[in-house]
């Protein structure tokens, strides 16, 4: 299911509700006239407007099955049909439940419906006979039909992704396709993790240390299938040393002193900020998302996210603050 379709149950219930107050007020004038059996009168000066109504909106918001965008061609259909399938539902059940429970009627003299008109002959009074003279069981029969018809919506799956929204072979679709393919992954997460302040003491090996860190996060998230590409305030940084020999001592403090020259440059570039409750870096990734699931990804994102951050705490016995965001979390919430 598409946002789009999501409107249709509102649409076919609004218009069924509409439909109903109108046999209603027919209903109602039946019985200040004193008629005998109002059901029925209602039904019979009510069938025809109700009918025209039903027909011409459905014929209407059925012509978007002609529609190149999937999500309104299957809107245009299923609220064709719903609204049909209304109609007929209104013929046989507001009769059912007028006739159940009967509204008192009003002063006057009672006359038979049939007074009304006896020679018409309607395609609606079978349904009409149907519903008053077994009023019980088809209200019955729809109120165990109803949970059987609804079986269906335990298998409806929501979708926000642009594939799914529009043709395969709609130029969006092939357009956005053919970047991905030749350009790489476009959609975008964000990893976001939250250090405490500086405190003024050794910042440049402090900053080195955190650098470190989050270079081995955005090497280990880029080995994940989906993500194409990913990016961080390291990824303009001098390369960072390793190893633990006199050379490379010397090597982590120049670099740690570069860190510290550029780190204006990396605030700007927003892969770097310093407020005063905690240093956030950034880590951008670009995920494909022709084919990704997004809800599987995020899954097995957080859980290699979080379990980096719980063996940081474990080894430096710091608090790590954690925080996914971008556009496929955004996507996979609604």
């Amino acid at each position: 299911m598409d946002p789009v379709l999501l409107l249709m149950p509102a649409l076919v219930f609004v218009l069924s509700i509409s439909g109903g107050v109108h046999l209603s007020n027919y209903y109602r004038d039946a019985l200040a006239d004193g008629v005998a059996d109002a059901p029925a009168a209602a039904i019979k000066r009510g069938w025809l407007p109700c009918s025209l109504a039903s027909v011409t909106t459905s014929i209407g918001i059925g012509s978007l099955a002609i529609s190149h965008i999937t999500p309104i061609r299957k809107f245009g259909i299923f609220a064709a049909m719903g609204i049909l399938f209304s109609l007929f539902a209104l013929m046989v059940l507001w009769p059912s439940v007028a006739e159940v429970w009967r509204v008192t009627r009003g002063p006057g003299r009672c006359r038979p419906a049939a007074e009304y008109d006896k020679s018409l002959r309607h395609w609606w009074q079978p349904l009409l006979r149907l519903s008053l003279n077994h009023s019980a069981l088809v209200l019955i029969f729809a109120a165990v039909g109803l949970p059987l018809l609804s079986w269906g919506l335990t298998n409806l799956r929501t979708s926000t992704q642009m594939q799914d929204l529009l043709h395969e072979d709609s130029k969006p679709i092939r357009d956005f396709n053919w970047l991905a393919e030749h350009l790489g992954a476009v959609t975008p997460v964000e990893i976001v993790l939250g250090f405490p302040p500086m405190n003024g003491e050794n910042d440049s090996r402090t900053m080195l240390e955190r650098a470190e860190l989050v270079e081995d996060l955005r090497a280990s998230l880029a080995q994940l299938p989906d993500v194409g590409a990913t990016m961080a305030a390291t990824t303009f940084a001098p390369a960072l040393p390793e190893g633990t020999g006199a050379r490379n001592l010397m090597q982590r403090r120049v670099v740690a002193r570069r860190l510290m020259k550029h780190r204006e440059e990396y605030e700007q570039l927003r892969y770097l900020k310093n407020d005063t409750e905690k240093e956030l870096w950034r880590i951008s990734l670009r995920v494909s998302s022709t084919k990704t699931d997004y809800g599987a990804f995020l899954e097995k994102l957080r859980k290699e996210v979080g379990q980096f951050a719980e063996n940081i705490e474990a080894e430096t016995d710091q608090q790590l603050a954690v925080t996914t965001c971008g556009a496929i979390p955004l996507i996979h919430m609604a």
